[in-house]
């Protein structure tokens, strides 16, 4: 096997944590670094955001804004390696991510367009 094939089988990944850089205004939002890893949005797709998107290092505008208007929004981004464990929480009844997916829903209902 030559060197190209093993990397290809066994890749090197950095499994360290990510750490805070020493410019902070350099991020793409002030949340940026409050999680280590990447956070997967579970909840209902809406305009801007679609169920299941994934976000490194901090969040685009469109979905910072869309996080101002609708607080709730923000404890529906969980990170990555929790995701199969709270997947099926949004449809849990008496679940906290249960209650911020139906408080999107209904603000995307009552705004008709978040």
């Amino acid at each position: 096997m030559n060197e190209i094939q093993e990397e290809v089988l066994n890749p090197k990944v950095d499994k360290a944590p990510r750490k805070k850089r020493d410019n902070p205004e350099s991020d793409k939002s002030p949340n940026a670094w409050e999680y280590e890893t990447a956070v997967i949005y579970v909840g209902p797709t809406i305009p801007k955001l679609a169920r299941y998107s994934t976000f490194r290092a901090g969040f685009p505008r469109p979905v910072q804004k869309l996080m101002e208007r609708i607080p709730e929004l923000k404890g529906l981004f969980v990170p990555v390696p929790e995701f199969p464990k709270v997947r099926l929480q949004t449809e849990t009844v008496g679940t906290p991510l249960h209650a911020a997916y139906q408080a999107v829903l209904s603000a995307q209902q009552q705004k008709g367009s978040v």
